[in-house]
């Protein structure tokens, strides 16, 4: 914010505008995860899971600040330009859309991890049932001595 003494309401736009910032680029990454999730990328998932996160903190923190500024005393009335508040309807509305966007696209990753989940999970049983077959074949004729004649 300014430092222009008491709070201003373009401050408030500004606040609101920083947050839509972070809020697009957390459903630009929300829709690269879910990408990653689908192509079986698992490389990229952890880099993206980090950039939500910090997004995430990033939106927090801008919520601190708005609502430090309305606790301040310019509550809803603080818009006093038409203007002002003509883009502050607009901010709110295009936040609701993104936030609507990014809660469809991390249903859509939540579903695919939970397939690949499975998959995976499918595998590994796989994968140690045919460990235990070959371990029990490698046991049953570890002790058979090599040549017959030494067989009594």
């Amino acid at each position: 914010m300014k430092s222009q003494g008491p709070a201003e309401p373009s401050d408030l736009v500004s606040l609101l505008e920083k947050k839509v910032g972070y809020l697009e680029e957390f459903l630009e990454a929300t829709e690269s995860l879910y990408h990653c999730l689908q192509g079986r990328d698992a490389g990229r998932v952890n880099p993206l899971l980090e950039k939500r996160q910090n997004l995430a903190r990033s939106v927090d923190a801008v919520d601190q600040q708005i609502e430090l500024f309305r606790s301040a005393g310019s509550g809803a009335g603080g818009l006093s330009t038409d203007p002002l508040r003509e883009r502050d309807n607009q901010l709110r509305k295009t936040l609701e859309s993104i936030l609507h966007k990014a809660a469809e696209w991390d249903q859509k990753c939540l579903a695919q991890a939970e397939l690949l989940r499975g998959e995976i999970k499918k595998e590994m049983t796989s994968i140690r049932e045919g460990w235990r077959a070959a371990h029990r074949y490698a046991q049953r004729f570890k002790a058979l001595p090599r040549f017959m004649d030494v067989r009594q």
